[in-house]
């Protein structure tokens, strides 16, 4: 578990805290318990149960190959440990880690008036956040009177590089990414995710736009060099010095701005990139050497600052180094199969249909524009956007994930309340996974509704998945894609727990928990739902069935 990991993902109110599984799945706890209080929202139901935002942080345990080392989440207590200290080259102050980070005004007009150029090979003497300055005119500043939140960030402006602050605004201990890539004859993919979380020492906080964050990928990052491959978002090319002064900015033409709050609050997003292969006009050369491995790319994130009144003649953007070789699953991950591959040859399923051991069975839900993948701000108030979906159920190919039996000891320690479920990748290639739920089907002949649903933790019970019109109720959140999806390998396993007691219930009908374990008990149909998001579609998701049969691990009456 990396100690990057826990810093971006499960830092509350103690900034560093250890990275011990302890603490993660404690944090979690804590996320469990703010979104009890989404209960009343309308036809809600929890995609990822308690495994949340920071719930994310459990799923590098589901990764190992030892099922005996997964732990059902919510139930460990917090534990203090000491802070990581950055590894800067320069003498930290006695004070502590607080005083390396940049203090005082953090506005940016302020950050602006005390920033001093920054040339390309050089260094500043002690430690300051790198940036970009863009000087143009006021009326053709794409953000002026910007009036969309979703922005292309397709075009390119060179900008001067300067150092900003009295010290770095982020730093890689509060900095978690992971790049993972997939190279075949004809195309080659980049994906790469990240957390930002907000790093400011006492009650400084800092503005920027989640509507203007682009990731950019270097091969040669400390040479100049011609323009690279623009995208949705991302820049990739040898470098983005085009003078020993000047950098290309990404820019686009929609703002949301939100406010970084030291209490609790980061930034999640993520980028994937494609390219055809050699010989293709729409061929990159430096995309292509970073999905086959041949180049170790640089990797900065960059984001807007807004200024304080309406867009004009100058706009900052910070420069945010990221170290994805020490990414969230470890190094070397293939990319995982999209949904828009798995989707190749499906067939329509109904209720009517036998068994089919030899297919997967899934279902296509189209996403309303609120359970979209997008970048995600997660403030202490945060909770997110829920629904119960009716989705077109379809057969596919061969199956992707089988239930895994799991050893007597895997809740040992655990509550009486808790039950497992774990699956091993099948598919014999890496697949995209989010973190799989339990659907409890208690008369699967008959029909229901979004309102028959009832969630405890990341469970689901209902008497059926099935509408009368031959639909599949598939609860489902805002939480698809981006960091929010492993690469499970071939072999791997994805597991998830839930707490079946009044405590955990969070949304539908009440239902007894002691009744439900023991349908459990007596054999109810249990599903694994597992979400596939698609590459290049983000109004859809693929949500594999998995049929759990026995293989629950759990203490029930």
């Amino acid at each position: 578990m990396s100690a990057g990991l826990a810093a971006a993902l499960a830092r509350e109110e103690n900034r560093g805290r250890a990275a011990s599984e302890d603490a993660i799945l404690g944090i979690e706890a804590a996320a469990l318990a703010r979104l009890r209080h989404v209960r009343t929202m309308r036809s809600a139901a929890v995609a990822a149960g308690s495994a949340v935002v920071v719930g994310v942080a459990a799923w590098a345990i589901t990764s190992t190959t030892e099922p005996s080392t997964l732990a059902a989440p919510t139930s460990a207590i917090v534990t203090d440990a000491p802070s990581p200290t950055p590894d800067t080259g320069t003498d930290l102050a006695d004070d502590g880690f607080d005083s390396y980070l940049a203090t005082a005004d953090l506005s940016a007009e302020a950050l602006i008036a005390g920033s001093t150029p920054r040339v390309l090979g050089e260094e500043p003497d002690t430690p300051r956040q790198a940036a970009l300055l863009c000087e143009m005119d006021p009326d053709i500043n794409p953000w002026r009177g910007a009036t969309a939140t979703t922005s292309t960030l397709t075009e390119t402006k060179a900008c001067e590089a300067v150092w900003v602050g009295d010290g770095p605004v982020w730093t890689p201990d509060f900095v978690t990414s992971r790049l993972v890539s997939r190279a075949g004859d004809y195309e080659a993919t980049v994906a790469l995710d990240w957390v930002l979380q907000w790093n400011a020492p006492s009650s400084s906080t800092l503005t920027i736009d989640q509507a203007a964050i682009s990731a950019t990928l270097a091969t040669e990052p400390d040479t100049i060099s011609a323009p690279g491959l623009r995208t949705r978002g991302a820049y990739v090319g040898e470098s983005l010095w085009v003078s020993p002064t000047q950098r290309l900015a990404v820019m686009g033409n929609a703002t949301s701005p939100v406010v970084m709050d030291p209490a609790y609050s980061a930034v999640i997003g993520g980028v994937e990139i494609t390219t055809q292969g050699p010989g293709s006009t729409l061929h990159s050369q430096a995309l292509w050497a970073i999905a086959a491995r041949e180049a170790t790319p640089q990797v900065v994130v960059q984001v807007r600052v807004p200024p304080t009144g309406e867009a004009g003649a100058q706009e900052l953007i910070l420069e945010i180094e990221l170290e994805p070789e020490n990414g969230l699953w470890g190094n070397g991950d293939l990319a995982g199969l999209p949904a828009e591959d798995l989707m190749a040859g499906a067939e329509p399923r109904s209720r009517d249909d036998a068994a089919r051991p030899d297919r997967q069975a899934a279902s296509v839900c189209e996403l309303p524009d609120a359970l979209r993948a997008r970048t995600t701000y997660i403030g202490s108030e945060w909770s997110p956007e829920i629904d119960v979906l009716e989705c077109d159920p379809v057969w596919l190919g061969d199956p992707l994930f089988a239930a895994q039996a799991q050893d007597a000891t895997a809740l040992e320690g655990m509550p009486a309340t808790y039950v497992q479920w774990l699956l091993t990748n099948t598919a014999g290639d890496a697949v995209r996974a989010g973190v799989p739920m339990l659907l409890v089907e208690t008369r699967p002949a008959s029909d229901a509704t979004a309102g028959d649903l009832t969630m405890f933790d990341s469970l689901a019970v209902a008497p059926s998945a099935w509408t009368a019109d031959g639909h599949r109720m598939v609860p489902l959140s805002d939480m698809v894609g981006s960091i929010f999806t492993q690469h499970v390998q071939p072999g791997n396993y994805l597991s998830n727990a839930a707490n079946m007691s009044a405590e955990a219930w969070m949304l539908g009908p009440e239902r007894d928990p002691d009744r439900v374990r023991r349908a459990l008990a007596n054999g109810a149909q249990t599903t694994s739902l597992v979400t596939v998001p698609f590459r290049d579609d983000d109004s859809r998701v693929l949500v594999l069935e998995v049929p759990m049969g026995d293989t629950l691990s759990s203490d029930s009456p």
